[in-house]
């Protein structure tokens, strides 16, 4: 008896296999407001691949600081990383302990090599921020 909006979640494992249905929810999922942003800022020449980088803080940290670690690679209406969930990074913050946090986005590149580096250097700095600094 329902209808309405529903999420499906999917998974390709890193040996290449495909599990189309993991979950169906009775809501918007991740890939709702991803598809908006690839058909708005990824054109007919670019590529691009959603990501979500995993962060882990001692306290919580605002956008600001997340862009000035990420300085040159975040999207500039060309490439880069288009960041498309922010408050996931300090959604598990628990007083005066380290917690984990996800940043999601979208990386949007020219080419393979190209994305591939973007992404890559992404994860170096956030993996900086691991250790508790941020």
């Amino acid at each position: 008896g329902y209808f309405g909006v529903a999420g499906v979640d999917a998974l390709v494992d890193t040996a290449g296999g495909i599990y189309p249905v993991i979950e169906i929810n009775a809501r918007n999922n991740m890939s709702t407001y991803q598809v908006q942003l690839q058909e708005r800022f990824v054109g007919p020449e670019k590529i691009a691949v959603a990501k979500h980088y995993p962060i882990r803080l001692a306290e919580p940290t605002g956008f600001d600081t997340v862009r000035e670690r990420l300085d040159g690679l975040v999207f500039d209406g060309d490439t880069g990383l288009l960041v498309n969930n922010f408050a996931t990074v300090n959604a598990a913050a628990t007083p005066d302990q380290p917690f984990d946090g996800r940043l999601y986005g979208i990386v949007v590149a020219t080419s393979p090599e190209q994305l591939t580096a973007i992404d890559d250097q992404v994860t170096a700095r956030i993996a900086g921020m691991r250790n508790g600094k941020s």
